[in-house]
C-alpha cells in the first residue's frame, strides 16, 4: 500500500475534465504544444541576433507577452473554463495587434515604448495592419480572418457579455458553478489560440529580416496550412452546436 497522502484536488472537476480532454482530444492538446513550441523556437532564434531598432524590439516583447496569455488560455480551456478562457485569448490577440502595428509604423516605436504612451484605438491599428499587403495567401488569408471575423469575436469578451451570462443562465442548477465539459466550445476555444499563434509567427518573421527564408519561417507555413486542415475536420462538426465556429 502507498504512503502518499491523499491529493485534496484529486477529485476536482477541473482535473477530471482535463484528463476528459486528454483523452478524446489528445490530438488538439498535441497541436498546442506543437505550435507554442514553435513559437519559442522563433525567439530562441532572435536571442543570437542583435538589433538597435526599437520598433523590432518591442514586437519581440508583445509576441512574448502574448504567448503567456495564450498558454494561460489553453490551460483554461483544458480544464473546462471556455469562457474565462477566451477572455485570455482576447488579450493575446490584442498583444498580436500591437505588434502587428509597431512593426507597420516603426518610425513610432520610441514613443510607444515609453510608459505613458498612448496608443491608438484598436479599430485604427487595425486599418493600418490591414493596409499591409501580404506575401502569400495563407498569411492573407489568416490577416483578413483576424482584423475582421476573430476581432469581432473577441471583442465580446472585453466585459460580461450574453455569450458568458447566456451560459449561466441556461444551465439547469443555479448553483452549480465551476468548469464543465463542452465539445463545440473547446473546438472554439483552441481553434482561436491556433489562429493567434499562426499570427504571431507570420508576425516575428516579418518583422525579423533573420528569420525570413529559414527553415523556421517555412516550418511556420506549414504549420498554418496544418492548423486549416484540423479546422476543416473538426471545427466543421460543431456547426450548430455553439454561438460562433471560428468560419
Amino acid at each position: 500500500m502507498s504512503n502518499k497522502p491523499p491529493n485534496p484536488m484529486s477529485d476536482h472537476p477541473e482535473n477530471e475534465i482535463y484528463q476528459k480532454t486528454l483523452q478524446e482530444y489528445d490530438p488538439e492538446v498535441a497541436l498546442a504544444e506543437e505550435l507554442v513550441n514553435h513559437l519559442l523556437e522563433g525567439t530562441r532564434l532572435l536571442e543570437r541576433t542583435s538589433t538597435t531598432e526599437p520598433g523590432r524590439g518591442l514586437t519581440r516583447l508583445l509576441v512574448l507577452s502574448a504567448l503567456d496569455w495564450l498558454k494561460c488560455a489553453l490551460d483554461l480551456a483544458f480544464r473546462g473554463h471556455y469562457v474565462q478562457a477566451l477572455s485570455l485569448v482576447r488579450n493575446g490577440y490584442e498583444l498580436w495587434l500591437a505588434g502587428a502595428y509597431a512593426n507597420c509604423v516603426p518610425h513610432e516605436a520610441a514613443r510607444l515604448k515609453r510608459k505613458n504612451a498612448r496608443w491608438p484605438e484598436p479599430s485604427c491599428m487595425r486599418r493600418v495592419v490591414s493596409a499591409r499587403i501580404a506575401k502569400n495567401r495563407e498569411e492573407s488569408e489568416q490577416l483578413h480572418y483576424a482584423l475582421n471575423k476573430m476581432y469581432q469575436y473577441l471583442s465580446k469578451f472585453t466585459h460580461p457579455s450574453f455569450l458568458s451570462i447566456g451560459g449561466l443562465i441556461a444551465r439547469e442548477d443555479p448553483r452549480r458553478i465551476g468548469p464543465s465539459f463542452d465539445r463545440n466550445r473547446l473546438l472554439i476555444s483552441v481553434d482561436k489560440v491556433y489562429r493567434t499563434l499562426i499570427l504571431l509567427n507570420f508576425l516575428l518573421a516579418h518583422a525579423f529580416p533573420a528569420l525570413q527564408e529559414t527553415e523556421w519561417s517555412r516550418r511556420s507555413e506549414e504549420l498554418a496550412q496544418k492548423v486549416n486542415g484540423w479546422r476543416d475536420r473538426a471545427v466543421a462538426e460543431a456547426e450548430g452546436g455553439a454561438t460562433e465556429t471560428g468560419d
